[in-house]
């Protein structure tokens, strides 16, 4: 028996010994043999994370205490890993709301929106907290942070009255949460797409221009527009989220150049924080997040 023993063994070793020479000839060193997936990665407080808002906010018009959703702007790494995934969302509540007036600005009492950021989903799963740039304080829409990023020249050059007209109809659907027409939502599909290349709509144009995974199921431009005035991705991820999101804030920006009311609006002593506001945060503290090993 001893010798049948000893013969075993010597055969468990020597597929052992197989299997590791095998393993480096074919130059698969990589195989998670020992469990050895995922790497910890430190995240530092203060490591800056951009987002954009998804769901729209105004001075007075949002009660303090109203959660709003934003999303992750750009892919945040740390020495070279991804630690924030592009489109991961993330959240913060209203904590100041008033409204301005007249009388409010006459009396040094202006118009105030600020929230207080509280998380985002890091890339395994785990909630990291948010703060502003400065530890301990919200962070404050103000009318230079909310105005539109030089949209309003672009709508001087939209000659032609029936784009006006489309353009200013989305602008509203998306500031309003309603219901395209049904006249524009069958224009949308078919127009937005030259528009948005003639007028430089950049983020409108790679959103239109993108192409959907896989994973993502094609979704029509209308549908998309109004989900994100809602407040919904209607199952985007990633850069197309984000991509939709800015696309949303650039139309409502050259219809507010466009239409009288809108342009109004957001000249007026209120703040309008609209889809699409880049908001600046900040990790408020240190913590480890585990990312998928990446192969050389």
């Amino acid at each position: 028996m001893k010798w049948v023993k000893a013969l075993l063994g010597l055969a468990v070793i020597g597929g052992f010994v197989a299997g590791v020479w095998y393993i480096r000839e074919n130059k698969i060193k990589d195989l998670p043999i020992l469990g050895d997936v995922s790497v910890p990665v430190e995240v530092e407080e203060g490591l800056e994370v951009p987002l954009v808002l998804l769901t729209p906010l105004d001075s007075g018009g949002s009660e303090v205490g109203k959660v709003a959703t934003l999303v992750v702007a750009d892919n945040v790494n740390v020495g070279g890993k991804t630690v924030i995934k592009q489109g991961s969302v993330a959240r913060a509540k209203v904590s100041r709301s008033r409204e301005g007036t007249l009388i409010g600005t006459v009396t040094n009492q202006p118009a105030r929106l600020e929230i207080e950021l509280l998380d985002v989903k890091a890339t395994d799963g785990r909630n990291i907290k948010l703060r502003a740039h400065a530890p301990g304080e919200p962070f404050s829409f103000t009318q230079a942070n909310t105005s539109p990023d030089g949209q309003l020249k672009i709508a001087d050059a939209v000659a032609d009255p029936e784009a006006q007209k489309f353009l200013s109809a989305l602008a509203n659907q998306i500031v309003s949460g309603g219901k395209l027409s049904p006249e524009d939502r069958e224009k949308a599909e078919t127009q937005l797409k030259d528009m948005a290349k003639r007028y430089g709509l950049e983020s409108t144009h790679k959103f239109l221009s993108s192409k959907d995974s896989g994973a993502q199921k094609a979704v029509g431009l209308t549908d998309v527009l109004e989900s994100v005035s809602r407040g919904d991705l209607k199952g985007l991820a990633g850069e197309k989220a984000v991509l939709a999101i800015k696309a949303a804030g650039e139309i409502v920006d050259i219809g507010s150049g466009i239409d009288q009311t809108l342009r109004n609006m957001f000249k007026g002593s209120n703040i309008h924080a609209k889809v699409g506001t880049k908001v600046n945060a900040y990790a408020a503290e240190k913590v480890r997040v585990t990312v998928p090993k990446q192969r050389p």
